[in-house]
C-alpha cells in the first residue's frame, strides 16, 4: 500500500518522455537546424525532463514523510470515550486513579522486560498509563531490564525500514541524468533499467 501511494507520483512519466523525443524529433535536423540551435535545444528539453523527474520524486517525498509522521504518532485511547454526564467522568477518574496505583505496584514487582511488556501491552493505549510506565523506566536508568524493555516500547514502527529504504531510492532516481525506465511499476532498483533521455534512434518527420 504504502509503495502504492508513492508510485502514483511517478505515473506518466514515461509518456512525459516520449513527448519531450518527440518534441526533440522535431529539430534534430542537421539540414534544417544548425548544430548549435540543436544542442541547445537538447539541452533545454533534457533539463525539462529531469526538472519534471525531480518534481515527482519531491511530491513523492512528501508522500513518504506524511505516512512517515503517521506511523511515528501513537494514538491514544479515550478514557472517556463513552461517558455521558459529569458524574460518569468523576467516576471514571477515581477508576483511573485507582488503576494507576495498581500499575505502579505492578511495575515495582516486574523485574524483566518481559513482565514490563506485558503491562504496557495492558495499559498503553491509555495516554496517562502510557507516561506512567515510560517515566517509570527512564527513572532506571541503571537496570538493564528496564532500558531493554524500554527500547521494545519505543521501537520503530512495523513499516518504517521499508519507507527509509523507499526514501533512499525515490532520491536516487530522482536525481541523475538517464531515464528510469520501469519506474512507473515498480521502484525496486534492480527491476529498472536506465537509459539516455535523447540520445536514441529517433524517427525524423
Amino acid at each position: 500500500m504504502n509503495k502504492q501511494r508513492v508510485l502514483k507520483h511517478f505515473q506518466g512519466i514515461d509518456n512525459f518522455l516520449e513527448q519531450k523525443r518527440t518534441e526533440f524529433a522535431k529539430v534534430n535536423d542537421p539540414d534544417r537546424f544548425q548544430s548549435g540551435f540543436i544542442k541547445e535545444k537538447k539541452y533545454e528539453i533534457e533539463q525539462e525532463i529531469i526538472n519534471d523527474r525531480k518534481e515527482r520524486g519531491q511530491k513523492a517525498l512528501e508522500e513518504i514523510a506524511q505516512i512517515k509522521e503517521s506511523l511515528n504518532t501513537k494514538t491514544f485511547k479515550s478514557p472517556y470515550s463513552e461517558i455521558a454526564t459529569t458524574e460518569d467522568k468523576l467516576l471514571a477518574e477515581m477508576q483511573q486513579a485507582r488503576d494507576a496505583d495498581i500499575l505502579k505496584a505492578k511495575l515495582k514487582l516486574a523485574t524483566t522486560s518481559n513482565d514490563i511488556t506485558a503491562l504496557y501491552d495492558k495499559y498503553g493505549d491509555y495516554e496517562y498509563f502510557h507516561d506512567i510506565i515510560t517515566l517509570d523506566l527512564q527513572a532506571r536508568q541503571n537496570n538493564a531490564e528496564a532500558q531493554r524493555a524500554l527500547s521494545e516500547i519505543n521501537k520503530e514502527p512495523e513499516g518504517l525500514l521499508e519507507l527509509k529504504q523507499l526514501e533512499s531510492t525515490v532520491k536516487f532516481l530522482s536525481n541523475n541524468n538517464y531515464h528510469p525506465n520501469g519506474l512507473e511499476k515498480n521502484l525496486d532498483p534492480k527491476e529498472i533499467s536506465f537509459e539516455p533521455m535523447l540520445d536514441k534512434q529517433i524517427i525524423k518527420f
